[in-house]
C-alpha cells in the first residue's frame, strides 16, 4: 500500500510539490528507453530536478512507486535528487543468486537495504 502521508505533508507548499511530481514522472517515463538505448550512461541524461527544498524528496519518492519504476530507475532519480540537494550518494549495482540459483540483478543508493546477498559489482559516484 503506498503512503499517501508524504503528499498530504507537501501539500503547504502546493506549487513546488506539482513541481516536483511533474520532474519525477517526466525523468520516470523518459528514463527507461534512455537506459535500453544508452545503458548507464542514460543516468548522465536525468535533468536537473526543480529548485525546490530538500524536504521534497518524499514526494520523488512517492512518484517514482506510483510510475513503477524499477530499483535502478528509482536509485538513478534519487541519486540525481540527492547531488542536487544535499551532495548525493553513490549509486550501487550488484548481482546474487535467487532461490532458485538464477542470477539477480538490483540497485540501491549507498546506506540503503539492498537485500540479501548482493555482491556490489558497480559503483557510480553521484555527478
Amino acid at each position: 500500500m503506498i503512503s499517501v502521508r508524504p503528499l498530504v505533508r507537501a501539500a503547504s507548499a502546493p506549487l513546488a510539490t506539482v513541481r516536483v511530481a511533474a520532474w519525477t514522472w517526466s525523468e520516470a517515463r523518459r528514463l527507461p528507453e534512455s537506459l535500453r538505448r544508452q545503458g548507464m550512461a542514460a543516468v548522465d541524461t536525468i535533468r536537473r530536478p526543480p529548485p525546490v527544498p530538500p524536504r521534497h524528496r518524499s514526494t520523488v519518492a512517492v512518484i517514482l512507486r506510483l510510475a513503477g519504476a524499477n530499483c535502478l530507475e528509482r536509485s538513478a532519480i534519487l541519486q540525481r535528487w540527492e547531488t542536487d540537494h544535499d551532495g548525493g550518494r553513490p549509486l550501487l549495482v550488484g548481482v546474487a543468486r535467487d532461490s532458485q540459483g538464477e542470477l539477480a540483478a538490483h540497485a540501491w543508493l549507498e546506506g540503503e537495504e539492498q537485500g540479501d546477498g548482493y555482491l556490489p559489482l558497480h559503483r557510480r559516484p553521484p555527478a
